[in-house]
């Protein structure tokens, strides 16, 4: 199995998380250095109640597709789009200012992590799903195994 998309803000906690069920050398970590990527959002806001005022006033200002931030140090933060070039996220921040969005910024896409695990028996599977849950934009997915190879018999 592999559980893909974890942040770096995400990372110490995923990697508690996972060391609880004890997989020993079943478990890989691999860093992905994500594709040259940018992202216009609204910095972490104090709260919740915070986040809600902000969403009704993107809303008054007709800007309806924003994502909240649900975990990390990024936690509570809105983000309104992602892209391939600074040059585009930086032409989609002035087209949102020109709406009055005035909070929002332009910034790096961060580091992913993938943890793989080999030969997970149901209950590790059940609990890799549990862990998953607490992890929103992350991805749990059964692999296939590779055939062995005969030539190394």
């Amino acid at each position: 199995m592999e559980w893909t998309g974890v942040s770096d803000a995400d990372l110490a906690s995923a990697r508690t998380a996972i060391d609880a069920l004890q997989l020993g050398e079943r478990i890989t970590v691999i860093d992905v250095a994500p594709s040259p990527g940018w992202w216009v959002f609204i910095p972490p806001l104090n709260s919740r109640l915070e986040v809600s005022k902000k969403i009704a006033e993107l809303d008054a200002l007709g800007v309806h597709e924003h994502y909240i931030v649900e975990s990390g140090s990024m936690r509570n933060a809105v983000s309104l789009g992602m892209f391939s070039t600074v040059d585009g996220a930086t032409t989609f921040l002035e087209g949102q200012r020109e709406r009055g969005v005035r909070s929002a910024r332009v910034g790096e896409r961060e580091h992913r992590h993938v943890f793989r695990v080999r030969e997970p028996d149901a209950p590790t599977a059940a609990r890799l799903g549990e862990i998953k849950g607490s992890f929103p934009g992350t991805e749990l997915k059964t692999l296939d195994c590779p055939a062995p190879n005969s030539a190394s018999r």
